[in-house]
């Protein structure tokens, strides 16, 4: 290893954001994954709350009957 190569690793140099040109493709292309990411997030939330109510929906009907069928009220099936 070079002395130019090792003393880049010891004295590293700070980057600015606005150093960095940014082609507008790829800037187009990276606002796209994090549309298509944040939208397929949303989609799995809803997803999971829509099973989690159902699940909970369930939950109570066999709740509700198991208390009926175990229950010593007259009106017990």
């Amino acid at each position: 290893m070079s002395n130019k190569q090792d003393d880049s690793l010891d004295n590293p140099h700070i980057v600015k954001s606005h150093d960095i040109h940014i082609y507008a493709e790829y800037a187009e292309w990276i606002a796209e994954l994090k549309h298509r990411y944040r939208s397929a997030q949303v989609k799995a939330a809803v997803k999971m709350n829509a099973e989690k109510l159902l699940f909970n929906k369930e939950l109570e009907t066999q709740k509700v009957l198991k208390t009926r069928y175990y229950s010593t009220s007259t009106w017990a099936v």
